[in-house]
């Protein structure tokens, strides 16, 4: 009898868990529709046109210095050649390190700028679960292809512009 008992008890349990409230937001979508977001496009532009800016004229630099030595160097001392040169390899060392670092840096300005709206985003997520009661929440972006199909469903995505104040 126990043992039907605890064979009851199990199978409700299982079907209690089964029917867990799961909803889906596109978070793409919510990030996209944020002023924030196209503020922060804006500044991630001019920050690029500016890291671009700076190669440039390194490249220049680099140009103008080589175009000086080859016009000079028919009357170079050996002393003075191997140190020009020097110089050139140097100059081509750090636009080669510039180049390297421009999208580490250009990513760490990303996280940076878009941090604080992610953070409201998911605040907003937050409220909505527990308002809707939902015990799981899962992206449903393209670009995240966690949800193969979704056919209805719970999507969260209104609820949570709606709570951003988004259209």
């Amino acid at each position: 009898m126990k043992k039907v008992l605890f064979a009851i008890a199990l199978a409700l349990g299982i079907t209690a868990s089964a029917q867990s409230k799961v909803g889906h937001v596109n978070l793409e979508v919510v990030i996209q529709a944020m002023p924030e977001t196209k503020a922060a496009e804006g500044q991630l532009e001019i920050y690029a046109e500016q890291l671009n800016k700076d190669l440039q004229d390194m490249y220049v630099e680099y140009q103008s210095r080589l175009k000086t030595f080859q016009d000079a160097e028919p009357g170079m001392t050996k002393l003075n050649r191997d140190s020009k040169v020097k110089e050139l390899q140097e100059l081509q060392q750090r636009i080669q390190e510039y180049e390297q670092n421009m999208a580490v840096d250009y990513q760490g300005k990303q996280s940076e700028l878009l941090k604080p709206i992610i953070d409201k985003v998911q605040a907003a997520i937050d409220e909505v679960t527990k308002a809707q009661k939902m015990e799981y929440v899962i992206d449903s972006s393209e670009s995240k292809r966690i949800l193969l199909s979704v056919n209805g469903g719970n999507d969260l995505t209104p609820l949570v512009k709606t709570k951003l104040g988004i259209q």
